[in-house]
């Protein structure tokens, strides 16, 4: 919501989504004002205005709208992620590729323009700390160079998408892969 711009102290604020103040309901003024959305994502435009009683100020309605997105994107398939998934031998310092399915979610409008992050866990996935990759396209493959210096045959790699909300879908390997010594 934008600023108010006021020539006045104002006591109380008054909301809603429907821009009808016949019977306001109001509240204590204090910044910042939480305000409750209604319910389901799509489009939604509050209104307030604000109001100091003790001189009968009131000002002019400010508004602002937004898209509520709480859904995450789809079609990120436990088998989106198809390399690496399980069982393969990486060797320090060399270059492989990570591979996806990209036409899983390529039809979901509501992505980032470069929507994958992908990271590694040396846990068989309890965590996953080291990110390899944030921010890249959508184009099914990643060439991972130079592979960590790890020793680990523990090893999974995640793949997660992002929408333009924040809202993320993930796949990881199916299994551990390993990283050795040269």
């Amino acid at each position: 919501m934008r600023p108010l711009s006021l020539s006045f102290t104002p006591l109380e604020i008054s909301c809603n989504e429907d821009n009808d103040f016949t019977s306001p309901s109001w509240d204590p003024y204090a910044t910042p004002y939480i305000y409750t959305l209604s319910s389901g994502d799509g489009s939604k435009t509050v209104y307030c205005k604000t109001r100091n009683t003790a001189h009968s100020q009131e000002s002019a309605v400010q508004s602002a709208t937004i898209t509520l997105d709480t859904i995450p994107p789809v079609n990120v398939l436990n088998t989106t992620l198809t390399s690496p998934n399980g069982s393969e031998i990486f060797t320090q310092g060399s270059s492989q590729n990570i591979t996806w399915n990209n036409g899983d979610f390529s039809a979901d409008t509501t992505l980032k323009a470069n929507p994958v992050t992908l990271e590694y866990s040396t846990d068989s996935g309890g965590t996953f700390p080291t990110v390899i990759a944030s921010g890249e396209a959508n184009d099914g493959i990643y060439s991972w160079s130079p592979i960590p210096l790890i020793d680990s045959n523990s090893v999974q790699v995640r793949l997660t998408v992002t929408d333009q909300a924040g809202n993320q879908s993930s796949d990881t390997s199916d299994g551990d892969f390993t990283i050795q010594i040269p």
